[in-house]
């Protein structure tokens, strides 16, 4: 595949180049990986071998400053909408398993932005958006199509996120069992007090019914045995087309009909293959399937590297050989990364083959740094840990350069003198303005494809002279995040605030939970205490570790960055992270979760229905 990846590239070199006219606009492929890590790309001198997206950022255009969130729902939402998560209420943290908030449903999406000039749209993979109406979910935020999940995380085979329909249930890890997969080692969770009362009420009712029954008691042959629990477990766990099916599956292929309703189509087909592969296949069938007439946009986002760490076996045992002195969820992770690697390669070689690859853009991105360590805090939890950010420092969900510094790069044959490194200053947001800046030239918005919504102020900044061409000076300034509650499960434990403008980066509070320096074979280096009252300063060209606080010696900086953020304050919305419990059995069918009508009475709460509320006043 590389040999024809390299004759592909110097051929597309060779031929003229297609202008991008309103008969020949761009078709657009943007690409989330899930928690991959600075140094987890070959080009930044990983031990992990990445040589797909090697071969295309090399004769594309590297993003050596582009910048995400340091979750998975915030980088999602300002990709989706152009906005700061303070604008779109996600500045407070993730959306976590189960949870019922999601994306405002007032929000104008990129999606629908390129309906507006005559796409085709297609999600696939992860949403991470919302789910609690039909309403939040993709085909109805703009895409005409969806194949993935709704929740934050799964089994990579299985795609289950556990019972959420029941309160405080904990579930071991499901061990390998067979050879065409490879896990990471799991441990048996301790039964919780919930289920250990139940237990115990089913067995004193057990003993109850034996005494009540025993003088007219036959006990049942063990065939008879046999056969009673085989129908039963027919009976009980099969899906509707007969197939068995687990607790809470979520894997689904959606789409609208005639009246605009959600198509939900359940794939239990699907259970046991690779989630890399379903979706790079998916992503493969939309090329083929593509409109004559008509560019395609395509939001792919692979579940990796996100754990549970899971892997086919012949990935894991290339990188069990190249990494053998390295933890064992290191080679894992590197396994994850290959697969994906590979799966960007074959969709490469699809367009290509269906001759869209001379009309088409490709951005790659991460959504956050790599994972290292757990919610509660926890660094290097056993089993968890395979990505680095070394030598940056901090890593997911922390404001560190290593939690939200972001792999990037674009390839394309529509790019001007490709090959090129930017160091510019490039935030998620600004992938809304800079789409459209490239899809736009020359093309009018069709009337005949209004959006439902109206347009909302954005926060994004065209990238597309920086990447086409190389012009520089767009953007001198973002806000990294501001969250004044703190105290947030799986997010910062005090408040905290954050800006980069120009050189200089400034954090006031809490920098996150995970924010010394990690590798997984390097001794960590603990990050420096936390003071509280104390703004931190950086100079991020010279040190770009972060390891140097300058503050001190530039107070002017540090006010001026101050009152930055205090102007940013002004405009924040309502925060909608909500971690209270709700019991959400009426949203689970047949053990899949299932949205409601947006009119549905249980559909009450007014974070859901009504513009958010600015706290200025």
């Amino acid at each position: 595949m590389l040999h024809l990846l390299f004759v592909l590239l110097y051929t597309a070199k060779a031929a003229p180049q297609p202008h991008n006219t309103s008969s020949s606009q761009p078709n657009v492929i943007f690409i989330f990986v899930d928690d991959l890590g600075y140094n987890d790309v070959g080009y930044h001198n990983s031990e992990i071998l990445t040589p797909v997206i090697d071969i295309l950022s090399k004769h594309g255009v590297r993003l050596e400053q582009h910048y995400a969130l340091p979750q998975c729902a915030p980088s999602r939402a300002s990709f989706m909408t152009g906005r700061y998560p303070i604008h779109t209420g996600f500045q407070n943290g993730n959306i976590l398993k189960g949870e019922l908030w999601g994306l405002g449903l007032h929000e104008f999406t990129i999606a629908e932005m390129f309906k507006e000039y005559g796409y085709s749209t297609h999600a696939v993979g992860k949403w991470h958006l919302g789910w609690r109406t039909w309403d939040h979910t993709p085909t109805k935020r703009g895409f005409d199509t969806f194949l993935g999940f709704y929740f934050c995380a799964h089994d990579h085979y299985e795609y289950t996120c556990g019972d959420l329909a029941k309160k405080d249930r904990n579930f071991p890890s499901e061990k390998s069992r067979d050879d065409t997969r490879s896990r990471d080692n799991s441990r048996d969770q301790p039964m919780s007090p919930h289920h250990a009362t139940l237990l115990q009420h089913l067995r004193a009712r057990r003993r109850k019914m034996f005494k009540l029954y025993k003088k007219t008691y036959k006990p049942l042959s063990r065939k008879r045995i046999l056969k009673l629990l085989k129908e039963s477990a027919k009976k009980k766990n099969t899906s509707p087309n007969g197939e068995a099916k687990k607790r809470n599956f979520d894997l689904r292929e959606n789409w609208l009909d005639a009246n605009n309703n959600v198509i939900d189509n359940i794939r239990y087909d699907l259970r046991g293959k690779y989630s890399s592969h379903v979706f790079t296949d998916e992503a493969i069938k939309i090329i083929q399937n593509k409109e004559k007439d008509k560019p395609f946009f395509m939001y792919l986002n692979f579940m990796g590297v996100h754990t549970p760490l899971q892997a086919p076996n012949h990935y894991v045992k290339r990188y069990g050989a190249l990494l053998k002195n390295q933890p064992r969820s290191r080679q894992l992770y590197a396994a994850m990364i290959n697969s994906i690697d590979e799966g960007i390669g074959n969709i490469t070689m699809a367009l290509a083959k269906e001759g869209q690859y001379s009309n088409t853009v490709i951005v790659f991105a991460s959504d956050n740094g790599a994972n290292v360590g757990s919610c509660n805090g926890e660094i290097k939890v056993k089993g968890l840990i395979g990505g680095s950010n070394y030598p940056l420092r901090g890593g997911k969900r922390s404001v560190y350069e290593g939690g939200i510094r972001s792999v990037s790069f674009v390839h394309s044959p529509l790019l001007v003198n490709p090959g090129r490194v930017e160091k510019d200053l490039v935030h998620i947001v600004d992938w809304f303005s800079t789409f459209e800046d490239l899809i736009s030239a020359g093309y009018k918005i069709e009337k005949s494809n209004p959006s439902k919504r109206t347009r909302n102020e954005v926060d994004s900044v065209s990238a597309w002279p920086l990447i086409s061409k190389g012009a520089s000076g767009y953007r001198n300034e973002f806000l990294v995040n501001i969250n004044d509650d703190g105290n947030v499960r799986c997010g910062p434990q005090h408040p905290f605030r954050a800006i980069r403008r120009g050189r200089w980066k400034l954090i006031k509070g809490d920098g996150g939970p995970h924010s010394g320096w990690y590798h997984p074979n390097v001794p960590d280096s603990p990050a420096p205490p936390f003071k509280k009252h104390h703004p931190q300063l950086y100079d991020i060209d010279v040190d770009p570790y972060e390891r140097n606080d300058v503050a001190r010696k530039n107070p002017l900086v540090v006010v001026s960055l101050l009152r930055a953020l205090d102007e940013y304050a002004k405009s924040q919305a309502r925060s909608l992270l909500n971690r209270n419990k709700k019991n959400i059995r009426f949203y689970v069918q047949s053990n899949v979760p299932t949205p409601l009508n947006v009119t549905h009475p249980l559909n009450n709460e007014l974070m859901f229905n009504e513009p958010y509320l600015l706290l200025n006043k």
